[in-house]
């Protein structure tokens, strides 16, 4: 009797271990927001964590998220104030973290400021008189760093243009 006893305790301490587990590391979704980080803070007493929050609506809108590793929240914390895009996977239930967004990785936007916009679109006038030097240029971003392309295409060749 008591080995059966025993033996639906520890069943059941292990069912609930594999259930917290799934909960906790289990992404009901995943996806993208951007927006300007505006607070990053270590919370927690015996599990650390980030806890940060982005405005993605000029301040009226804002999207609250927790870092589990420590080493991207402290790469976050250099790009406090800036326009950031983070990944994210919303977990089921948010038992140890403020949130259930947990972070998983993020990148600084480009801002595109009206001198360097200027610049930028002059630089690419020049070139434009020059195909051969274009083409090479245009492969070279293609393989290289397809984001400067595209915001070159935007900014230097919408209507404005």
């Amino acid at each position: 009797m008591k080995r059966k006893i025993f033996f639906t305790l520890f069943l059941l301490c292990v069912l609930s271990f594999l259930v917290i587990l799934a909960v906790l590391n289990y992404p009901y979704s995943s996806g993208t927001r951007s927006g300007r980080l505006v607070k990053l803070a270590r919370k927690g007493w015996m599990l650390k964590t980030y806890e940060g929050t982005l405005d993605v609506g000029g301040g009226n809108l804002t999207w609250n998220f927790s870092i589990r590793k420590d080493k991207l929240g402290d790469e976050m914390l250099k790009s406090m104030g800036d326009r950031i895009t983070v990944k994210y996977k919303e977990l089921i239930a948010p038992i140890i973290y403020d949130t259930k967004y947990d972070v998983t990785g993020y990148q600084v936007d480009l801002v595109v400021t009206p001198e360097a916009r200027n610049i930028l679109c002059r630089f690419v006038n020049v070139l434009r008189n020059y195909p051969a030097l274009t083409l090479q240029i245009r492969s070279v971003l293609e393989r290289d760093d397809l984001d400067m392309l595209k915001t070159i295409r935007e900014e230097c060749q919408g209507p404005a243009h």
